[in-house]
């Protein structure tokens, strides 16, 4: 196996304002998990976004699939409908053995249906640069991206970010993005976050300002207290 475990360095982007405030309570949080594509993106993204999003990253470079959405299992059970997660990291399993290339479409369709409690962004696989165009990885990749385009349709709370960058977004030896390119997708990661909290807002209906503060005492009361645990050690900046 390619990947070695004692290998894995995990890179943790903590928010930089708490994101349960009780009198904004209307915030929304974006949790970013993947590997080395997605490294650095959370400040990037946070800048093309509005103040009351927070955004935090959990990045594995080097890690497959199903080590990366298996990631943060107890955090994500207790999102809602203002989270988003936006998670990627599908590249180095079309360098690993047939059964394995096959799992990946399945590990990310499990992925959205474990957590429909939530809202998920799938960032689909670039092309390879530093292969041919009709290589056979860049043939697989696709084909995977055409099918997961497809499944991921089939979910109200899951939306596509496709990665259509063309060689200059890319590093000299092809396979990364460069400076270029993640802030390129951060932009277009951002666009989607922010058009999900537009969606939101206009799905939202008018209440009076009692009747808010009634909902929110109630939502507060319902929250298991592991949840509220784990969410203020998610919040909290970790040394």
């Amino acid at each position: 196996m390619r990947i070695q475990r004692q290998n894995l360095h995990v890179f943790k982007s903590y928010p930089t304002r708490f994101p349960y405030s009780i009198v904004g309570y209307d915030c929304y949080n974006s949790h970013i998990i993947g590997d080395n594509q997605l490294k650095g993106s959370a400040t990037k993204i946070n800048q093309y976004l509005n103040t009351n999003v927070v955004v935090s990253s959990f990045i594995k470079p080097g890690a497959n699939i199903k080590q990366i959405v298996h990631y943060q299992e107890g955090e994500f059970k207790c999102l809602g409908k203002k989270d988003i997660i936006v998670v990627n990291g599908e590249t180095n399993d079309l360098e690993n053995n047939t059964e394995k290339k096959k799992s990946v479409l399945v590990h990310m369709l499990q992925f959205a249906q474990k957590y429909t409690n939530t809202n998920i962004m799938m960032v689909n696989i670039p092309l390879r640069h530093d292969l041919a165009m009709n290589s056979c990885i860049n043939l697989e990749i696709q084909d995977f991206n055409n099918k997961l385009s497809k499944r991921a349709q089939l979910f109200s709370h899951v939306d596509l970010v496709e990665m259509n960058f063309n060689r200059k977004y890319f590093t000299k030896h092809g396979l990364h993005l460069n400076n270029v390119g993640k802030e390129g997708l951060a932009k277009v990661i951002a666009f989607q976050i922010n058009t999900i909290i537009k969606c939101s807002s206009n799905d939202k209906p008018v209440i009076p300002l009692l009747w808010e503060i009634s909902l929110l005492i109630r939502a507060l009361l319902s929250i298991p207290l592991t949840c509220i645990i784990k969410k203020l050690l998610w919040a909290t900046p970790q040394n």
